[in-house]
């Protein structure tokens, strides 16, 4: 299986675009989930995962009960000094 996480539904839309059979679902009745193949794969799109604690959550959650291939984490850098840009 094929894991992306990212912190709001923008992150992995695109994924969702491309992905087939859909089936939505929570994980631990916090984290909004779409199941479904991408490219005759399983994956799974989880969104709604702002911090590490939260992403190694999840993460685990996925390595005990299914097949990970990857985890892939994807979304937007934010930094608090004002000094870096965007490609930095």
């Amino acid at each position: 299986m094929i894991v992306i996480m990212g912190s709001t539904h923008d992150d992995v839309i695109y994924y969702e675009s491309i992905l087939s059979d859909k089936r939505e679902s929570w994980i631990y009745a916090k984290y909004p989930a779409i199941f479904g193949k991408i490219l005759n794969q399983e994956a799974c799109l989880v969104y709604d995962v702002y911090t590490s604690y939260s992403s190694e959550a999840v993460a685990m959650y996925f390595i005990r009960n299914f097949f990970v291939v990857l985890i892939l984490s994807v979304g937007t850098v934010r930094s608090y000094s004002k000094d870096v840009q965007f490609g930095d």
